[in-house]
């Protein structure tokens, strides 16, 4: 629910220009980061380290939910008129009004969550693992900015190796400014700032695996294990070498707008996530650094054929939006990551041949006219980039990339989509034996918070909960997912249909 209100005031409105007036809201990031922090730690060390509560875990019933309901829905709805004066005019009383209302937010939403008592309990249970995640993120916070201090140390280091990367790979006129930090290939030349240097990798790597030491000390080999420091700290410093190289290759040889768009917005953390968990992975599955390991049977993942195929569709589509500008040349590529993972969980996907519902169909055009409506069409801008983008093809390029548009949209994705968001999640938010869960379940609290999940994954919340919802009655009409994904494929055809032959081309933005 938080998720989903703080998604929607952020796309509204947009903090930046306050941030120039109230330098104080600089610190709004790190406040943001530390309550994900928080959260997750919950969550995960409910999970991974299970505790006796002296208190029961208890929801609020009757009147105090209600109350707490209508606290939440009333500081939701005065924090649009709050920001907008905030806005207007941006002085420390109103910042003070609208500080206060996300506390009464977060507040009414922890009262409809759990009874103070039970939260009493559960801190209390969990007050260790909440002290060590806060010190790892104060410590990761502050050791990715001090990184960052060490580009003007490294940074004539790191220019004579993308000089020489460069000379590798390319062919042409190398220039640098190695006082004003710039490097380029031909006309395309970067100016490299502190904050876009990637130094702050070198921090967090370090800081991450030292807190995994900590963790793991038991189970590891010392000396040999404090290897894995200067290890993250060479693959960071050489990924973002390679970075810097990448960046200035796609916008000397291919397209600028791709280089200092998707690229260069993505393409640090992504790498960085991917040494992260290679790194530790490796560790793990070393004997060299590891002294003992459970050893581990054949582990069973009733989740996995539901929600496999949409991850890779997710991961795959991570990649290949570094290289997207206006539109995703690579598209292709996601329908093959995606159909090959859905060739691997062929024998235990749960679906079964059958002529769709007419109803299923039918729901997929109410679907459609309901998005149309609901769906508020992006600025002009990003419209006429994604139009440019695909005119920028030639013929048989454009004709390859609306075919592979149009049968990811309409065979690929309501496929993975439905198996992930009303397959599997609806029915694990009734039980966690899901599979135990009728298809034909309609309890509202499940479909609503599952159809908001679909909807938070798309541009419209609104419009994406809505079918979200529509959706799910149509898997429970029958139970089963096959019709879900029938209306499903319905809407994303008639959304195709409208950008091909009536030129509504934002619908695919």
């Amino acid at each position: 629910m938080l998720a989903a209100e703080v998604l929607a005031l952020t796309t509204i409105y947009d903090a930046y220009p306050l941030a120039e007036a109230l330098p104080v809201l600089r610190c709004a990031g790190p406040i943001v980061g530390l309550g994900v922090v928080f959260l997750t730690t919950l969550l995960l060390s409910a999970r991974l380290r299970p505790r006796v509560l002296r208190v029961p875990l208890e929801a609020p019933r009757g009147g105090v939910l209600v109350a707490a309901l209508v606290a939440h829905a009333g500081a939701f709805a005065l924090l649009f008129p709050a920001i907008r004066a905030l806005l207007a005019t941006p002085d420390a009383p109103r910042l003070l009004f609208v500080s206060g209302l996300f506390l009464a937010l977060v507040g009414s939403a922890a009262a409809v969550a759990l009874r103070p008592a039970s939260w009493g309990a559960l801190l209390r249970a969990r007050r260790q693992d909440l002290g060590a995640a806060f010190v790892v993120a104060f410590a990761a916070w502050g050791a990715g900015l001090l990184a960052e201090e060490l580009w003007y140390g490294l940074a004539d280091v790191t220019l004579v190796l993308v000089v020489v990367g460069l000379g590798l790979v390319a062919s042409g006129r190398i220039v640098t400014e190695a006082e004003a930090r710039m490097v380029g290939l031909d006309d395309f030349l970067v100016e490299i700032a502190p904050v876009c240097s990637g130094m702050e990798g070198l921090g967090l790597i370090a800081v991450l695996t030292l807190a995994w030491l900590v963790v793991r000390r038991r189970e590891l080999r010392f000396p040999q294990a404090l290897l894995l420091v200067p290890l993250g700290l060479v693959a960071v410093y050489a990924a973002n070498v390679v970075r810097i190289v990448a960046l200035i290759l796609l916008g000397a040889r291919v397209d600028p707008e791709v280089a200092l768009g998707g690229f260069h917005s993505k393409a640090g953390w992504l790498f960085f996530c991917l040494i992260a968990f290679a790194l530790l992975a490796l560790a793990e599955r070393s004997s060299f650094f590891v002294a003992s390991r459970e050893e581990e049977g054949e582990l069973e993942y009733p989740a996995a054929p539901y929600l496999a195929p949409l991850l890779a569709w997710m991961g795959t589509a991570m990649g290949t939006g570094l290289f997207a500008a206006g539109i995703d040349r690579l598209y292709g590529f996601r329908l093959v990551v995606a159909a090959l993972v859905l060739a691997r969980f062929r024998p235990t996907l749960p679906l079964r041949r059958a002529a769709p519902a007419p109803g299923a169909i039918g729901l997929g055009l109410v679907t459609f006219a309901l998005w149309f409506l609901l769906h508020p069409e992006p600025p002009a801008e990003d419209v006429e980039a994604l139009r440019a983008g695909f005119d920028a093809l030639s013929p048989f390029e454009a004709s390859g990339w609306l075919l592979v548009r149009v049968v990811g949209s309409v065979l690929v994705v309501p496929l993975v989509e439905e198996l992930a968001f009303r397959g599997f999640l609806l029915r694990r938010l009734v039980a966690a034996d899901f599979l135990a869960v009728p298809l034909t379940t309609r309890r509202a609290l499940p479909v609503l918070l599952s159809s908001l999940a679909f909807g938070l994954t798309h541009q419209s919340v609104v419009a994406g909960t809505v079918a979200g919802v529509l959706f799910a009655y149509a898997q429970s009409a029958r139970g089963r997912t096959e019709d879900a994904i029938v209306a499903h494929a319905v809407a994303n055809a008639a959304v195709a249909a409208a950008v091909l032959f009536a030129d509504q081309w934002w619908l695919w933005s």
